[in-house]
C-alpha cells in the first residue's frame, strides 16, 4: 500500500518545505497541480493541448480535466508508492474523485495535513520571496535577507502599498 498525503494551507504556510521533508523521508514525489499545469506548456499530447487551450482562453481548468491531469501523473512509475498532493483537491468534487480513483487501485489517502498560519505571516512569507537571478538561492526580505541588497519601491501611481 502506498503513502498518499494531502498538504493544505495558505500560500506561505510551508507546504513546500514539509513536502520536501516527506519526499526525502519516504521517497515519494511531491505533486503540485500548479506545476503539472505549467508542465503542460511543454508537452504536445492531446491532454496537454486541451489544457493549453483552456489556459490560453484565460479559463480555469475544470475539475474533470484537472482529475485527468492528476491521473496521468499518478500513473507514472515514480508515483507507484504514493505521492504528496499540494494544491489538490481544491473542492469536494475533486476529493470524491480522488477517493474513488485511489479506491479502484486498492489505495486510500493516508493523511491530510492542514498547515495553519496567521495571514500576516503568510503575506510576509509569500510576498517577501526573492530569488537570485540564476535561480540558485532564494531569500525572503523579511526573514533571511542578510547579504542581499533590496529596497521597496513605491508604485508610480501609489496604487499598491
Amino acid at each position: 500500500m502506498g503513502l498518499y498525503v494531502i498538504l493544505m494551507g495558505v500560500q506561505g504556510a510551508g507546504k513546500g518545505e514539509q513536502a520536501k521533508f516527506i519526499r526525502e523521508t519516504y521517497n515519494i514525489p511531491h505533486v503540485s497541480t500548479g506545476d503539472l499545469f505549467r508542465a503542460m506548456k511543454t508537452r504536445e499530447d492531446d491532454l496537454a493541448k486541451r489544457v493549453q487551450q483552456i489556459m490560453a482562453e484565460g479559463r480555469l481548468v475544470d475539475d474533470a480535466t484537472t482529475n485527468e491531469v492528476l491521473q496521468d501523473r499518478l500513473n507514472q512509475p515514480d508515483a507507484a508508492n504514493g505521492v504528496i498532493l499540494d494544491g489538490y483537491p481544491r473542492n469536494a468534487a475533486q476529493a470524491d474523485w480522488l477517493e474513488g480513483y485511489l479506491q479502484s487501485r486498492g489505495e486510500r489517502v493516508n493523511i491530510v495535513l492542514l498547515l495553519q498560519l496567521d495571514l500576516y505571516t503568510a503575506f510576509k512569507r509569500a510576498f517577501g520571496r526573492v530569488s537570485h537571478p540564476d535561480g540558485s538561492k532564494s531569500y525572503n526580505v523579511y526573514f533571511n535577507s542578510e547579504g542581499v541588497e533590496w529596497q521597496f519601491v513605491d508604485h508610480p501611481e501609489k496604487l499598491f502599498p
